[in-house]
């Protein structure tokens, strides 16, 4: 059977669908088939539709059917299941561009899928009555009770006397559990007083429009998709347009304000046909302002009611409220309705007095039933009147560091509290933002702190959970799903940067969930500080809607001594001063990787501790057992603390060592000292402020600097002061980025590897590139901010020509600030390059005979005239170089002595020629231009 357009003049398109089945037999009078029909005029009733399948079975050959079920459905349910219609090809060409369907149908379903305009049909309309009673109990009852009387009070419209939609729809809202009701209420008043002929509602999301960037571009879209066509097939049915979540006046989405403008002048002509209702957040005065300038029609605005707020109102006010209520229910006020009230602003659980009033009511009532229960009842009344939990904001103090962080928590509550009085003196409350961004190293106490944080919330009132429901910003598949269920309480995104790369994660949907659903979910970003300010600086609306960006900083040594402290009273164990005194320098002395640093760090040495422990006592249980003491008590051993052993030397002995540099090692040793101290001081519970110890190296090439250099981190971290102590040399290359923005990131990777270690950067005046805003005065930039960061875990040690670091240093005053000393390394003298020489040579298992040392040192006074002398470098290449000289001569004295066998003992290469440096094996002349053999310019 052909499908049927024409035939009834354009007004209504017949669908049939394949035969279904045989009731009985095969003559046509048993056939059920289903036909689906396309109305221009959707007021048509159902005994009109009924009238036209019959006027359609005669055109298809049929004998008139014995009964017509008339089914109002979705657009989906009629014309979507393309499988149930014949001949699909040729309705899709031309019939649903006559109805035009074709527009609507592509919106429903566009490219990728998902579509920007879903439909669904409305329930059954309530009656007048129970519509009005629902009204009530809503978020939004008194303008919805006020706009259903003058719904009602108007006469019903009959299909033949419609003369257009008087008025259309602003709802304030985002969160749908409060909208949907009063949608649902207002709709049904609307078909059932005959305003609007259909059930079907169709929902365009033009936020969630964003998605078609990826298949169509804007002016495409603009001109061939939302046109005409589409908004005539809407005729009769409602519209809602939701629109403003990401419209934040200067910050908005452009596609989707081009969008939500041109739908706005595509429906003015059509308002008599279309009942449109927006949907727009709280406190969008610009965009209300905007919407009124734009749309033609008369808005109605439905907004939520001003509640008493129980945070907002004083007490007495409050139960004069109460009382009356209870008076108007016929119920008689009790002690226990005070109670109810003072335990309610006590506990700020509850923001509305009327939900402290049902709560009585329901006890009221069911005591009075119920008399024989009335004991218990006013049993659980006190208990929970007694019972109070310690704060989280005290929980917070208690928190071992973090000083900085919990005054900017406190500094949101108290805002809170502020807002409160506000409102109470009757002045609008001044609305901030709650979301936040945590930023800093793991193990800092971000997910302690968001725990509290949510706890803090909820007794403000705020939140009505105060949960802290964590994902990862990879993980989310969903981004509406998870702000569903992390609704009353604080979502934490670790790692929240993890949304860059997760192509399952829409940053707009995510921002726009921030903006709709910000009066009931607090989200908090979290992760390390560069890669978190990526994520905020990928879109605009992450700035704007966070609160603040609160960091964590790493924990000092002495707060990771107390965390352990604490971790071992909870678990009631026994520490004495030589475990304290053994677990004090193991977190000074351990280095610790980003991952597992800070509080896991401890963690894991608590975890071990404890496992060390029980096996100990398990390989040594007495013979009467255990007593609680033994039981309780962790040792030095258990936490993994050896004795120190004495090794051949120490970075300490070889510094001392070193030739020469007697004013360098008195400078340097100082410093050292006072360090070390200072971590004795702090080991015997005494105050020691920690001083940072940046060095400036100046001097010529060769003079020691970098081996000084090398030494300190060992020292440090040998005397426990450095955690690391690993050697990281740089220069220019390592530090400076390739474009615009990326030398910053550079920097901080560098520092962020070199935590708890030595950073030597060498040559540091060639960052001085003369460049105001340049990439080597970004560098120096980050480099001091990096060093005030890391102040106590980093030692920072630059290196250069005396007078090229001197203007190095007189460049950047920030940086001169930050350079505790400089040091200067002289020259060495020939006798100290001789004994370098020495040193260096039975550090190869080689020694000089008499006359090779009086040559070596005519070398050395004849190379130190020139202007470029390399000092211990030139004495390393003059050392290498004779080396060669001595191999060559060995193994050709080895070839000229013809007269030996392959069995023969090689009497030529005893012990002493292989380990003496005669005089013919240091050559060296004068280069020309006075440059010294072998020297590179440092």
């Amino acid at each position: 059977m052909r499908h049927l357009y024409e035939e009834f003049d354009k007004d209504a398109l017949f669908i049939p669908y394949s035969v279904w089945q045989d009731r009985n037999n095969d003559d046509e009078e048993g056939r059920i088939f289903g036909v689906s029909v396309a109305l221009k005029d959707p007021r048509k009733n159902d005994g009109h539709v009924a009238d036209m399948v019959r006027k359609a079975c005669s055109f298809w050959d049929l004998k008139d059917p014995w009964d017509v079920v008339v089914s109002e459905c979705t657009y989906d349910e009629c014309l979507l299941d393309l499988s149930k219609i014949s001949d699909t090809s040729e309705v899709e060409s031309k019939d649903f561009r006559m109805l035009n369907l074709e527009a609507l149908r592509w919106h429903v379903t566009y490219a990728n899928g998902k579509g920007a305009v879903w439909e669904r049909p409305l329930i059954d309309p309530l009656s007048k009555e129970d519509a009005l009673s629902l009204a009530q109990d809503g978020s939004y009852a008194a303008s919805l009770a006020a706009e259903l009387k003058r719904i009602y009070d108007q006469p019903s419209c009959s299909q033949k006397d419609h003369s257009g939609l008087p008025v259309h729809y602003l709802i304030e809202g985002t969160n749908p559990t409060l909208y949907e009701p009063t949608l649902n209420v207002l709709l049904g008043a609307l078909v059932q007083t005959g305003r609007i002929p259909t059930r079907n509602v169709f929902h365009f999301d033009v936020d969630d429009i964003k998605n078609l960037h990826r298949v169509d571009s804007v002016s495409s879209y603009l001109d061939t998709k939302l046109n005409d066509a589409f908004v005539e097939a809407l005729k009769g049915n409602t519209l809602i347009v939701q629109y403003g979540p990401t419209d934040d006046e200067a910050n908005y989405d452009e596609f989707a304000y081009a969008t939500f403008s041109k739908l706005v002048d595509l429906l003015n002509p059509r308002l008599d046909d279309i009942q449109v209702v927006f949907l727009v957040p709280p406190h969008k005065a610009g965009l209300k302002t905007r919407l009124a300038r734009r749309f033609t029609g008369l808005l109605v605005e439905l907004s939520q009611d001003p509640c008493l707020d129980i945070r907002a109102t004083r007490f007495k006010t409050l139960m004069e409220h109460l009382q009356k209520r209870a008076c108007d229910e016929g119920l008689e006020p009790d002690e226990h309705l005070e109670d109810m009230l003072q335990e309610d602003l006590r506990n700020k659980t509850i923001r509305s007095v009327d939900e402290t009033f049902e709560r009585w009511r329901r006890w009221k009532r069911a005591s009075v039933t119920y008399p024989q229960y009335l004991s218990i009842a006013e049993k659980a009344l006190e208990e929970r009147k007694v019972k109070q939990d310690v704060s989280a904001i005290r929980r917070l103090d208690e928190l071992v560091g973090l000083e900085e962080v919990k005054q900017h928590i406190k500094n949101v509550v108290m805002r809170i509290g502020v807002n409160d009085e506000i409102a109470r003196a009757g002045l609008p409350p001044r609305p901030f933002s709650l979301h936040l961004a945590f930023v800093g190293s793991p193990g800092t106490g971000k997910t302690e702190v968001a725990r509290l944080y949510g706890e803090m919330l909820k007794e403000a009132g705020i939140l009505s959970e105060g949960r802290v429901i964590s994902v990862t910003g990879s993980s989310m598949s969903n981004v509406k799903d998870v702000f569903k269920r992390a609704r009353g309480s604080v979502l934490f995104v670790d790692e929240a940067y993890g949304m860059l790369e997760s192509p399952m994660v829409s940053i707009t949907e995510f921002i726009a969930c921030m903006e709709n659903q910000r009066d009931d979910t607090v989200v908090v970003l979290a992760g390390y500080e560069h890669l978190t300010e990526r994520l905020i600086r990928s879109n605009p609306g992450f700035r704007s809607r966070l609160g603040d960006v609160i960091r964590f900083p790493d924990y000092s040594a002495d707060e990771l001594l107390e965390i352990f402290k604490l971790m071992c009273d909870r678990a009631n164990l026994l520490l004495p001063e030589e475990t304290l005194r053994a677990a004090r320098d193991i977190l000074s002395r351990s280095g610790r990787s980003d991952d597992q640093g800070n509080a896991r760090y401890v963690r894991k040495l608590f975890e071990d501790a404890l496992g060390a422990q029980q096996v100990r006592l398990a390989k040594a249980k007495p013979q009467g057992g255990f007593t609680k003491k033994e039981l309780q008590t962790l040792l030095p051993q258990d936490i993994g603390w050896k004795p120190s052993r004495a090794s051949a030397k120490s970075a300490r002995q070889e510094f001392n060592e070193l030739i020469g540099l007697t004013g360098v090692k008195k400078l340097v040793s100082d410093r050292l000292d006072f360090a070390a101290l200072q971590k004795i001081k702090r080991d015997a519970g005494v105050k020691a402020e920690s001083v940072p110890l940046h060095l400036a190296f100046k001097g010529n090439p060769g003079t020691g600097k970098t081996e000084v250099a090398r030494l300190i981190g060992r020292i440090l971290k040998e005397e426990g002061v450095l955690s690391v102590g690993d050697f990281f040399e740089c220069g220019r290359q390592d530090l400076v980025g390739l474009v615009v923005g990326s030398t910053a990131p550079k920097v901080e990777d560098l520092f962020r590897r070199a935590k708890g270690s030595v950073i030597f950067i060498d040559e540091a005046y060639s960052l001085n590139d003369g460049q105001k805003g340049g990439y080597g005065d970004e560098a120096i930039t980050a480099i001091v901010d990096q060093m005030e960061k890391l102040r106590d875990d980093v030692v920072v040690i630059f290196a250069g020509y005396s007078q090229d670091m001197d203007d190095f240093l007189k460049a950047n005053a920030g940086l001169r600030s930050r350079v505790s000393c400089e040091v200067t390394f002289p020259d060495y003298t020939t006798d100290e390059l001789m004994d370098i020489l020495d040193s260096m040579a039975r550090s190869h298992g080689l020694h000089l005979e008499r006359k090779a040392r009086e040559k070596a040192h005519d070398i050395i006074c004849r190379a130190s005239r020139g202007e470029s002398f390399g000092n211990a470098r030139f004495v390393r290449t003059l050392l290498e170089s004779a080396m060669v000289s001595q191999g060559a001569r060995l193994c050709q004295e080895r070839r000229n002595d013809a007269g030996k066998t392959a069995g023969d003992e090689d009497a030529s290469l005893t012990k002493r020629a292989l380990t003496t440096l005669i005089s013919d094996d240091f050559q060296w002349s004068e280069p020309e231009g006075k440059k010294p053999f072998g020297f590179v310019n440092d």
